[in-house]
């Protein structure tokens, strides 16, 4: 026969974890609810949806040419034992 399984090894693997937060279980029905609903217009408006989508895309693709512009210069300054800063300076 095999030994008995210790009480102190049970108890370690079977001990009771936190239940989720509930603002975590409120977020992810949120986020369900808001998928489930776009896909529903969607399907019921989908010229309307096609449009949406490429006004987004064009926002996107003008807000990354956007950030293209405001690069500047990075100096790096290596303080041994400390670290390492970072400056960026942007162009106006």
């Amino acid at each position: 026969m095999e030994p008995p399984i210790s009480t102190r090894t049970t108890e370690r693997a079977f001990a009771p974890t936190t239940p989720p937060s509930i603002g975590s279980s409120i977020g992810a029905l949120l986020g369900f609810f808001v998928l489930v609903s776009t896909a529903l217009v969607a399907a019921t408006y989908p010229l309307a949806a096609l449009a949406t989508l490429t006004a987004l895309v064009a926002v996107l693709i003008g807000l990354r040419s956007l950030a293209g512009r405001t690069r500047g210069t990075l100096r790096r300054i290596d303080f041994p034992g400390l670290g390492t800063v970072e400056f960026r300076f942007l162009r106006a």
